[in-house]
């Protein structure tokens, strides 16, 4: 499995060359979709998902993203992409998709629950992925006094763009979630490489990202 570390965050979009070709929540995310689905990927960024979705399940995928190369590399990639704010609400009717995806979107949103309850609202399932702030790390470096900036991607508090922080209980408690089942879940472990056994059963503790499946009831 491929060595992952964030850095596309402090890089930007580039015409003609992926940023991150891999990523440690594709192939679960990818597993989890069937085939033939129609997609919105949510903060689509060059495409790289949605270009595996199209290769691996023949999905018609679209994508909204507010990086303007991010989306016109997302288009070469097959993806039927727009910039667009997730803010401002989604421009999509009720139940419009098979599947919605969020993945490492909703810290960077200004109102995330109002975020997930469009995304609930256009897809029959949403998958939604997130960092945890509640993740044993981040408490250990906290009580240093400061901030982790490994939460931030190796960025500095002032430089971030990521506007919300939460752990996986926070985000159980949204009230867009009171209504929500969850399908499936997957946890990645401290490394940020793959699945976590131990986070299963203590995912507030020990899960660095979250992976869910969810539908509303």
């Amino acid at each position: 499995m491929e060595k992952y570390r964030y850095t596309e965050h402090e890089i930007g979009y580039q015409v003609g060359r992926a940023l991150r070709p891999w990523r440690p929540q594709y192939p679960i995310i990818v597993s989890w979709v069937k085939k033939g689905a129609k997609i919105l990927d949510v903060g689509c960024g060059d495409g790289v998902l949605g270009e595996r979705l199209i290769k691996e399940k023949n999905c018609t995928v679209y994508g909204i993203d507010l990086d303007e190369v991010g989306v016109a590399e997302a288009k070469r990639r097959g993806v039927k992409a727009k910039v667009w704010d997730i803010d401002s609400g989604l421009p999509f009717g009720d139940k419009s998709f098979d599947v919605v995806i969020a993945n490492e979107v909703l810290q960077y949103t200004s109102n995330p629950n109002f975020v997930v309850a469009e995304l609930l609202r256009v897809g029959q399932t949403t998958i939604i992925s997130f960092p945890n702030f509640g993740f044993w790390l981040y408490r250990i470096l906290h009580l240093s006094g400061r901030f982790p900036k490994i939460a931030l991607y190796g960025e500095n508090w002032w430089d971030t763009n990521q506007t919300k922080f939460f752990s996986f209980a926070d985000f159980l408690s949204l009230p867009s979630m009171k209504t929500v089942t969850i399908e499936k879940a997957a946890f990645i472990n401290w490394r940020n490489r793959k699945v976590s056994f131990l986070a299963r059963f203590f995912p507030n503790f020990f899960a660095r990202s979250c992976i869910l499946e969810i539908t509303s009831n």
